[in-house]
C-alpha cells in the first residue's frame, strides 16, 4: 500500500491534528519534519508555504488541517469522526471550527 506523506512541524498544532487523524484512522503515511533538507520536495506541491501539507498516494498535494480531513474522511469514514447524531456533529463542527480559529490563540 502506498503511504501518504505528512510535512509538519512538532510546534504547529495543525499538523499534530493531521497527524492524529492519520494514527487513528491507521492511515499508512510518512511523517516528514519541514525543514531546509526538504524544501524542494515540499514547494513542489505546496500552494502556500504554511504546513501541514499532504501528499497523496496519487501525487497531489493538499493542505489546510481541516479540508485534509475532510477529504480523508469522504474518501475512508470508518471509524467516522463525525456523530451519527445530527445535533452532536453541528457541535462538533462548531467545536472543531472554534478550537482551529481560537483555541491556540
Amino acid at each position: 500500500m502506498t503511504n501518504y506523506r505528512l510535512f509538519g512541524s512538532e510546534l504547529s498544532p495543525y499538523s499534530v491534528k493531521v497527524r492524529s487523524y492519520f494514527r487513528f484512522k491507521d492511515l499508512p503515511h510518512e511523517w516528514i519534519p519541514r525543514s531546509p533538507a526538504v524544501q524542494a520536495e515540499f514547494q513542489k506541491y505546496a500552494r502556500l508555504p504554511l504546513v501541514p501539507l499532504v501528499v497523496t498516494p496519487e501525487d497531489e498535494g493538499v493542505q489546510d488541517s481541516t479540508p485534509i480531513i475532510e477529504r480523508l474522511e469522504a474518501a475512508k469514514p470508518e471509524p467516522s469522526i463525525v456523530p451519527a447524531d445530527p445535533a452532536l456533529a453541528f457541535l462538533s463542527a462548531l467545536l472543531e471550527e472554534y478550537g482551529d480559529e481560537w483555541g491556540n490563540k
